[in-house]
């Protein structure tokens, strides 16, 4: 599964029943960045009746968090969540300020307003995709240079670092989908010397 990270914030009004939901979708990358956004968008409305949010951070071990500010429970940040997951959106997060007008909405209304008013903000955004990738480190003889460099573009591996002492040592990045076939094919030369050690999973900017 890829993810996808917002390259600029986006903003947009949407109005029900004398309601005022104005929204947010702005990158973050942990906690305190976020709460230092929550904090700007409050000070930005203090008079506001709700200010409702959710957010999804760190692609390697997923987090996410959802917070309805006193609307009744599921029916604000929820809505909220879901509409930055149906993006696949990463280091994102979705804010919601409301305004009451007087009429209440019910639950269904609350949901269908705070999920569309999320829309409306991305529908302008400009998502950058991440890919996954399996991170590698591969040691071979100088004389086996050839074979390694060979299967490194056949699946479009990406070299991250180098060492050159009495070995050639290189750590280097696969594309998770091709990463199964990537170790077999590093796997069958090991009678020459190459060595693989699979390390962890990363999303990187997609490179094709």
């Amino acid at each position: 599964m890829n993810f996808y990270t917002l390259e600029k914030s986006g903003e947009a009004t949407y109005r029900d029943k004398g309601s005022k939901f104005i929204s947010f979708v702005v990158s973050v990358t942990n906690e305190e960045e976020i709460q230092l956004e929550l904090k700007r968008i409050r000070s930005k409305f203090p008079d506001a009746t709700h200010h409702c949010y959710a957010w999804r951070i760190n692609p390697e071990n997923l987090q996410e968090f959802a917070q309805d500010d006193g609307e009744p429970s599921g029916t604000a940040g929820n809505p909220i969540l879901n509409r930055l997951r149906s993006f696949q959106l990463i280091n994102s997060l979705g804010i919601v300020v409301r305004y009451y007008g007087g009429t209440n909405l019910g639950k269904g209304g609350l949901i269908k307003a705070y999920s569309e008013s999320t829309e409306l903000a991305l529908e302008g955004v400009t998502l950058h995709e991440l890919q996954g990738y399996i991170m590698y480190s591969i040691t071979y003889p100088y004389s086996e240079s050839k074979h390694v460099d060979q299967i490194l573009t056949t699946f479009g591996v990406i070299t991250t670092d180098s060492k050159y002492t009495d070995e050639v040592k290189l750590e280097v990045a696969c594309k998770e989908v091709n990463s199964e076939d990537f170790e077999k094919n590093i796997s069958g030369l090991a009678w020459l010397g190459i060595a693989l050690e699979r390390g962890e999973r990363k999303f990187m900017s997609g490179t094709s």
